[in-house]
């Protein structure tokens, strides 16, 4: 009896590491540009949150500020390749798409800073909290932004398939 337990225990465990390696893509260019940048720029950008609004994270002053930059840079990045390989910029010259996406992405990071910065000033000047604030603020711009782009995405769907013959 116990050694089916058992089994079952390791098979679980197998079928947890297979489907965790399932996950990730093979790399090439086009995983690349379309996953693993704009997924290292959620991580850069939720990074930047926390050190916008919990600047003492970083203990080094000389530290500060470059890390801030390679963060916010991170951040643009990752939105702005996003951006690019959305849908609804797929009918775009490729000058256009690289505008676009470039002055989205920085408008969106450099808006999220200031936001940050703002609140930061009524929050109270626990860490913890600010840090969880910032999170919570990161978090919830981004999955605004990416619902938001959905639905232009699926707006674009069906516009592309419509006769607009006015």
């Amino acid at each position: 009896m116990a050694v089916n337990g058992e089994r079952r225990e390791q098979d679980d465990i197998r079928s947890l590491v297979s489907n965790y390696y399932r996950s990730f893509r093979s790399p090439s260019f086009q995983t690349v540009c379309r996953y693993y940048i704009p997924t290292s720029g959620v991580v850069s950008y939720l990074a930047l949150s926390v050190n916008v609004m919990n600047p003492n994270w970083i203990s080094s002053a000389a530290y500060k500020r470059s890390t801030t930059d390679f963060l916010l840079f991170g951040a643009i990045v990752g939105s702005g390749t996003y951006l690019y390989n959305r849908r609804v910029l797929t009918q775009a010259p490729t000058l256009n798409r690289v505008l676009y996406s470039g002055v989205g992405s920085v408008l969106f990071s450099f808006g999220s800073v200031l936001a940050w910065a703002i609140m930061r000033t009524y929050v109270s000047r626990s860490n913890a909290l600010c840090t969880a604030v910032g999170l919570v603020l990161g978090s919830f711009f981004l999955g605004t932004c990416g619902h938001f782009l959905a639905f232009v995405d699926a707006r674009t769907a069906c516009d592309n398939t419509e006769d607009h013959a006015e």
